[in-house]
């Protein structure tokens, strides 16, 4: 019995364990990664909020940021910036990796472990990022700068408690995710 029990709880633990991991892919390579974070748009724009991932790799991390685009030429372009509590501020630079597929727009980013190092010890408040459109008659060519916060929007209707955070603890997961 007790060899029983101690089975069933030991495939309890390993089935919570494994289907709380959250992965992304670089081509056919995976990555550990954060739970997805949808940031609050400030501005107006005819998409959904964005949704901000951070994944681990051997030399550092990535920032990977999906936008719903209401037109395939329009896609996230150009640096990205992240805005501390802390007020410091981290520059992404744009590397040229983007995809699009169901009318997302999706940037990777890459992130050093000094970048890493801060936002372990500081919450994401804010992200700055642009919006490029590449073809048509209106605002061809021209970015559009966004910035999201770090607000959390519930989708359906929910009785808030004080437990409830109103933002997402970007800090304690890359902690958990990288380590000390």
């Amino acid at each position: 019995m007790k060899k029983k029990l101690t089975i069933t709880i030991l495939g309890i633990l390993f089935y919570i364990n494994t289907s709380a991991q959250n992965y992304i892919y670089k081509g056919s390579q995976k990555f550990e990664a954060t739970s997805t974070w949808r940031f609050s748009l400030n501005a107006s724009y005819w998409t959904t909020n964005p949704e901000i991932t951070i994944a681990k790799h051997d030399n550092g991390g990535y920032l990977i940021l999906s936008i719903v685009v209401p037109f395939k030429d329009d896609y996230i372009k150009g640096n990205l910036t992240i805005i501390l509590d802390d007020g410091s501020m981290i520059k992404c630079i744009d590397k040229g990796l983007k995809d699009y597929v169901d009318n997302t727009s999706t940037k990777l980013y890459n992130l050093t472990m000094p970048e890493i190092e801060k936002m372990k010890n500081s919450r994401i408040n804010k992200i700055r990022f642009n919006i490029y459109r590449d073809r048509g008659n209106y605002m061809q060519g021209e970015y559009q700068p966004f910035t999201a916060s770090n607000i959390k929007n519930s989708l359906y209707f929910t009785v808030p408690s004080e437990e409830d955070e109103k933002y997402y603890e970007t800090d304690v997961e890359i902690l958990n995710l990288f380590g000390e």
